[in-house]
């Protein structure tokens, strides 16, 4: 089981400990202030008060037995700068630095960080994409620089073949599976949508209203399709 530790427990990084949490992970909460760590215990195997500018104690907390450390201190740079740098005097493992500004995640990087993220950043593009293409249902980075998206079939697929639609020969896309919402009756006789994957499924499968398609390629390629109506 890989371990995690998240140093700064506001609203983002209270998130992504009680995340790592939810699947299954071994985490370690760090926090200055009492009241966020308590609101973390029982949630996590372990949340500690802790200045985390204190090498010392840093050290001492455990977190350089961990297999990631999450710098979730976005609004206090010193703090932040000063955190980073310890995990990298450390060799952490893998380093995940939160950054609030440009300049912030360029510095970060600059120290060592191995990973830098803004959330205000990424929560923006997010939005962005759901109003210009609300079709899209999930979309999900990949280690490889990929997306895996989920996104509902468009009105000009439907009543075609895949074989038709050739997504690898248009568009570079890969499926994964297309998902039918259909029809059924339950136990008791009532009228209920059950959803039915079909994983790699076969090129004369025709796409009817409700489907929705897994599909693996690039953001342009993603784009590509999105724009067809």
């Amino acid at each position: 089981m890989n371990r995690y530790a998240v140093i700064g427990l506001g609203r983002f990084g209270a998130k992504v400990a009680q995340g790592l949490a939810d699947h299954g992970a071994e985490v370690l909460a760090i926090d200055s202030d009492a009241q966020a760590v308590e609101s973390m215990r029982g949630s996590v195997d372990q949340a500690m008060v802790l200045n985390a500018t204190d090498e010392v104690a840093f050290r001492a907390s455990g977190v350089e037995d961990v297999d990631t450390v999450v710098v979730a201190i976005g609004r206090h740079l010193e703090v932040s700068i000063v955190v980073t740098a310890q995990l990298v005097r450390m060799a952490a493992p893998h380093i995940i630095a939160r950054a609030a500004s440009p300049i912030q995640e360029q510095i970060l990087r600059l120290i060592g960080a191995h990973e830098v993220v803004n959330p205000e950043v990424a929560m923006g593009e997010s939005l962005a994409r759901r109003l210009v293409a609300p079709e899209l249902r999930d979309r999900r980075m990949l280690p490889t620089g990929h997306e895996f998206v989920e996104l509902a079939a468009r009105p000009s697929h439907l009543g075609h073949t895949l074989g038709e639609l050739d997504l690898g020969g248009r568009y570079g896309l890969r499926l994964l599976a297309v998902r039918k919402h259909r029809p059924s009756v339950d136990s008791h006789g009532r009228n209920i949508y059950v959803d039915d994957v079909i994983a790699d499924p076969d090129a004369s499968l025709v796409l009817e209203d409700g489907d929705v398609l897994a599909v693996v390629g690039t953001d342009a390629q993603v784009r590509a399709l999105t724009r067809e109506r």
